[in-house]
């Protein structure tokens, strides 16, 4: 009985180990989600108070790690795919002909599948 705990305790504490060592090598190596609103606020011309809806999600585009940026200004829509290594921009979307009130869904529809997966956890 005591192997069994001690071999339970090695376990947990590897686990662990390896948890915050995942988590630091991911931070340290992205520019993080915040650094990608800057850069695409900052090509926008806009600052984050002017805008009324953003989203930014971690993702992968062709093997490539990026960070997709959403907001809404001015009524136009603007989507900027940034490399998330270096912050490049690698692609840039503006539309002018979008219908305000998709904005309230697609943030009332982000909290319900949020609070679905929060049932789950």
């Amino acid at each position: 009985m005591k192997n069994i705990k001690k071999i339970i305790s090695v376990v947990m504490a590897c686990l662990i180990l390896a948890g915050v060592f995942a988590t630091s090598s991911f931070a340290a190596g992205y520019i993080g989600k915040d650094k990608a609103k800057e850069i695409a606020l900052n090509h926008a011309g806009v600052t984050a108070d002017k805008v009324s809806f953003m989203k930014c999600e971690f993702d992968r585009d062709d093997g490539i790690a990026v960070y997709d940026v959403e907001f809404y200004f001015d009524r136009c829509e603007y989507n900027y795919e940034i490399n998330a290594k270096n912050g490049k921009i690698l692609k840039v979307e503006k539309d002018r002909d979008f219908d305000f009130s998709d904005v309230f869904f697609v943030h009332w529809f982000d909290a319900i599948v949020s609070f679905i997966k929060n049932l789950f956890k």
